[in-house]
């Protein structure tokens, strides 16, 4: 994909999809009779999706990057089930980093173009229903989806993240307008450096506790 000398850096994409996605967060632990809040959410999935599909396709080590989702996924469980459910562990639900490790995993597999590999992405879509995962099969498999069109141009990413959000009722359709942040994606990496790496990922589990927190002090 050709880089754009304007437009939205990856770094600029995570920011939108994690301000989006504190709002949403926000309207379901706080706010639950504002339901815009939920729909300004759903711009976060399909961008946090096409940015696995970026990473996949730029980082020197998949199974390090796996591994960096696999213990965040970890991390993010007990501050996910607190502020989802109030409950230290929810087996029926799991938080987001699951349903990105899955694509990421499924990305890895398609890549080997074997019939063996073909049938193990299967496996992981399904994965995403029986497991729980936060967006369950539907968005291990649009993770796929964006990989298998990336590669030809942004503008079919964005088709599919639209179409994705379109076959849904309600708020989800909301997540529609993250296509247009797709197609000002210009290919570039952004602020770089480990400590905003981790703070991209650190912010998941962070924020989900300060909620649950904020929840509590309601409460009392």
């Amino acid at each position: 994909m050709k880089e754009k000398t304007w437009g939205l850096s990856s770094s600029s994409l995570k920011l939108i999809a994690v301000i989006s996605m504190l709002i949403d967060h926000m309207g379901f632990v706080l706010f639950p009779q504002y339901p815009l809040m939920r729909a300004i959410g759903r711009l976060a999935f399909p961008i946090y999706c096409f940015l696995i599909t970026e990473g996949a396709a730029h980082t020197s080590n998949w199974k390090r990057y796996a591994l960096r989702l696999f213990l965040f996924a970890l991390i993010s469980e007990i501050p996910f089930d607190l502020a989802m459910g109030g409950r230290w562990i929810d087996g029926s639900y799991q938080n987001v980093f699951w349903t990105l490790l899955l694509g990421l995993l499924a990305i890895e597999l398609y890549e080997k173009k074997t019939y063996l590999a073909y049938a193990g992405i299967v496996v992981l879509v399904l994965a995403g229903n029986l497991l729980g995962t936060d967006y369950g099969s539907e968005g291990v498999l649009l993770i796929w989806l964006l990989h298998v069109v990336r590669k030809d141009d942004i503008r079919w990413a964005a088709v599919v993240a639209a179409v994705w959000c379109l076959c849904f009722g309600g708020v989800q359709q909301w997540g529609m307008i993250s296509a247009l942040f797709l197609l000002l994606y210009n290919g570039k990496r952004g602020w770089s450096g480990l400590a905003i790496k981790y703070a991209f990922y650190a912010f998941y589990p962070i924020h989900l506790l300060v909620l649950y927190a904020a929840a509590l002090l309601r409460i009392g």
